[in-house]
Order: C-alpha cells, then sequence, then structure tokens
C-alpha cells in the first residue's frame, strides 16, 4: 500500500526515470522486478487510511485513537 500515486506510475513505468534523482536507481530496479514477476503489487491507499502512520508519526490524540481501533489494539487512557 502506498499514499505516492506519482510513485505508483514510475514503478509501474520507468518512463520518467531519468527525471526523478529522489529515488535510488537500486530500489527502483528492485520494485520493477518484483512488480513484473508479480510478487508485490502496488496498490494505492489514501494517507488518510494509513494505518502505519501511527508507527512512525506523531499523531493528534483522536487519530492515534482511531488508528489503534484499526489495528484491533485495545487503547489505553493515560489519565
Amino acid at each position: 500500500m502506498c499514499d505516492n500515486q506519482g510513485y505508483i506510475a514510475l514503478a509501474k513505468n520507468l518512463k520518467y526515470h531519468s527525471h526523478t534523482k529522489y529515488i535510488d536507481v537500486q530500489h527502483d530496479h528492485f520494485i520493477r522486478g518484483k512488480l513484473e514477476n508479480q510478487e508485490i503489487c502496488l496498490k494505492y491507499c489514501p494517507t488518510k487510511d494509513m494505518t502505519a502512520d501511527m508507527l512512525i508519526k506523531s499523531l493528534a490524540n483522536d487519530r492515534h485513537q482511531a488508528l489503534t481501533k484499526t489495528m484491533g489494539l485495545e487503547a489505553f487512557d493515560y489519565s
């Protein structure tokens, strides 16, 4: 799942790779190979639905609790 539609398009079609200096070439080739072998599938996921954000970002309390429930965890009230 990815929230970057531009990268999904690039991974599926390397036509514009020379214009993307921020992505390491070896990573592009690795992902492209996995896509061609159908080992992975890149799908778009809106940023608001990214459950992993809870693990990697500082979030507001309500957002944190919503994502906690999405993961099937029980929210703990520290107050």
